[in-house]
C-alpha cells in the first residue's frame, strides 16, 4: 500500500469497488469491499493518496468522511470518467476509469459540499417537487372542469380566484363531481401549506447569512433564488470568472467550431436546470419592471419608472428588435456573472448606477 498514490472507488449503497494505482498508473490491487471494511482499509492507505469517486448520490458525505481523515478527495463527474470506460461497463472497469479520469489535472473536480449546503439544496428540492405537484393538480382539476363547461385560463392565480369565489355557487358541477374536485382542494391546499413553510426557512436562512443577503441586493433577486446560487457550488473560487459560472449553469452559446470557423449555437442548457429556471425568472420579472411607465406616459414619448443602467441596458436591447426569449438570456447571464462576483467576495452589495456594467461580471 505504500506505492498508492491513486484510489478509484465505485460508490453504491452497499459496496465499494476500489482499485490501487501507483503514480505512474499501473494497478496494482482490485478489491471488493462493505462499508465497514472500507473504512478499516482507508487506516491502511498513506495519506499521500488520492480517493476519486463520481459526484453521485451519497459522494459528497463519503467526500466529508475522507477530508475528515485528512486524505485529499476528487469528485469527479460522471460525463468526465465515461471515456475513460474500457470495452464491457462492470463496476471494476468503472473503478478503474474513475482513477484514470482522477489522474488528469486538466480535468475539473466537483468541490465536496458542506452538510450545510445539502441541507438547503435539500430544502430547494422539496420546495421543487411540491410546486411541480401543485400544476399537476390545477391542471387536472381544470380538464376535469372543463367536461362541464368550466373554462378556467392557465394561471394558478386564475384558478385560485375561481375555486375561492366561483366554485362553491358553480351550478355546472354536480354532487358527484364535486366529491373529486373536493379532494383534489384538500390536497392542493396542503401542498400550498408546505410550500409556504419551506419558503419561509429559505427567507429565514437569506436573512442569517451574509453571503446569500448580499446577493438580494442584485435586480430580481429574491431569498429563493439567492439561496439556490449559494448551493450551486461548494467553493466558488474553483470557476476562474464570471463567464465560467455562467457557463457551468448552461447560460452561453454551444459551439460548433472546425476549420477555425467559428460558430455559436443556442445556449447549452448544461449544469443545474433549477438555478438557470430561477434566473430566467428573474430576468422576466427585469423586463417588465423596464417596461413599466408612468400614468404621465403617453404612445409618443413614454415616461419609465426605472432608469438605473440595468433598466436602460434592457430597453437598449429590446429597441434592437431583439427577441425578448433572448432578451432574458442575456439578462440572466448578466445576473450569474454579477452573483459570481458577490459570491466570492469581491463586491459586498450591487450597485446599479456604476458608470460601466461591465466591471460588475
Amino acid at each position: 500500500m505504500e506505492n498508492v498514490t491513486t484510489v478509484g472507488v465505485d460508490l453504491s449503497k452497499n459496496l465499494m469497488h476500489t482499485v490501487f494505482m501507483t503514480s505512474d498508473s499501473k494497478i496494482i490491487k482490485r478489491k471488493k469491499y462493505n462499508t465497514n471494511s472500507f473504512a478499516d482499509m482507508i487506516k491502511e492507505l498513506p495519506q499521500k493518496a488520492t480517493i476519486c469517486a463520481e459526484a453521485c448520490a451519497g459522494a459528497h458525505y463519503f467526500g466529508r468522511l475522507l477530508q475528515s481523515s485528512n486524505f485529499k478527495v476528487k469528485l469527479i463527474h460522471p460525463v468526465y470518467v465515461i471515456p475513460f470506460v474500457q470495452r464491457n461497463k462492470n463496476d471494476y472497469n468503472d473503478a478503474t476509469a474513475i482513477a484514470e479520469a482522477g489522474c488528469r489535472k486538466n480535468i475539473k473536480n466537483v468541490p465536496v459540499k458542506s452538510e450545510c449546503i445539502q441541507s438547503v439544496q435539500a430544502l430547494h428540492t422539496a420546495r421543487s417537487k411540491m410546486v411541480s405537484m401543485r400544476t399537476q393538480l390545477i391542471n387536472s382539476m381544470r380538464g376535469t372542469l372543463l367536461e362541464f363547461g368550466v373554462r378556467i385560463p392557465q394561471t394558478t392565480s386564475s384558478f385560485m380566484r375561481y375555486i375561492n369565489k366561483h366554485y362553491d355557487t358553480d351550478e355546472k358541477i354536480n354532487h358527484i363531481t364535486r366529491v373529486a374536485i373536493d379532494a383534489l382542494i384538500r390536497v392542493l391546499s396542503e401542498l400550498e401549506e408546505n410550500i409556504t413553510k419551506i419558503e419561509k426557512e429559505l427567507s429565514k436562512i437569506a436573512k442569517n447569512n451574509s453571503t446569500t443577503e448580499r446577493l438580494t441586493t442584485i435586480p430580481g433577486i429574491g431569498c429563493i433564488t439567492a439561496t439556490a446560487l449559494f448551493t450551486v457550488s461548494g467553493n466558488p473560487n474553483v470557476f476562474k470568472n464570471g463567464r465560467n459560472f455562467s457557463s457551468n449553469l448552461g447560460l452561453t452559446p454551444r459551439q460548433n467550431t472546425t476549420g477555425d470557423k467559428p460558430v455559436l449555437l443556442g445556449i447549452s442548457k448544461k449544469g443545474n436546470t433549477y438555478v438557470r429556471q430561477l434566473l430566467t425568472l428573474c430576468a422576466r420579472t427585469l423586463i417588465i419592471k423596464a417596461n413599466k411607465t408612468t400614468a404621465l406616459s403617453t404612445a409618443k414619448t413614454p415616461v419609465y419608472k426605472s432608469n438605473d443602467k440595468m433598466s436602460l441596458w434592457i430597453r437598449k436591447l429590446l429597441a434592437k428588435n431583439i427577441h425578448s426569449n433572448k432578451v432574458c438570456i442575456a439578462i440572466a447571464n448578466k445576473l450569474a456573472r454579477i452573483s459570481y462576483r458577490i459570491l466570492i467576495g469581491n463586491r459586498t452589495v450591487f450597485d446599479a448606477n456604476l458608470s460601466n456594467g461591465s466591471n460588475l461580471m
